[in-house]
């Protein structure tokens, strides 16, 4: 699967546009916050820490670049579904199990989605 053109994808994902940047929520986020989030999700499956580390950094990260390097409108599943696939084929995990533990955490993710959409929108003003 090809990388999705990177720019825009907030606008897309159907989030609304307040808070601050995504850059913010994902590359700023502490380790002490990304810790709850890992804890969190291994607390709500039986893949491990280790795994759901591995998992849940790959995938924050790709969608902390694509974040910053967005230029064309995705909508939210096809980023889920690119994220999903870079993350699984990058940490070797099947796509079923990143898929599940990225949805868990879906919570980080949406809000990550808000702050994109913010941050574009006030780019584009």
């Amino acid at each position: 699967m090809c990388a999705p053109p990177r720019r825009e994808a907030a606008k897309s994902l159907g989030c609304s546009a307040t808070g601050p940047a995504s850059s913010d929520i994902i590359l700023h986020m502490t380790e002490p916050e990304l810790q709850r989030v890992i804890q969190y999700i291994t607390g709500q499956l039986s893949y491990g820490l280790p795994i759901t580390s591995d998992i849940l950094r790959t995938g924050f990260g790709e969608l902390a670049a694509l974040a910053q390097t967005t230029t064309a409108k995705l909508d939210r599943e096809s980023i889920v579904t690119y994220i999903c696939a870079y993350t699984a084929k990058k940490t070797g995990h099947p796509e079923y199990m990143v898929r599940e533990i990225l949805e868990t955490g879906g919570r980080w993710l949406d809000q990550a989605c808000e702050a994109l959409a913010w941050q574009e929108s006030k780019t584009s003003n």
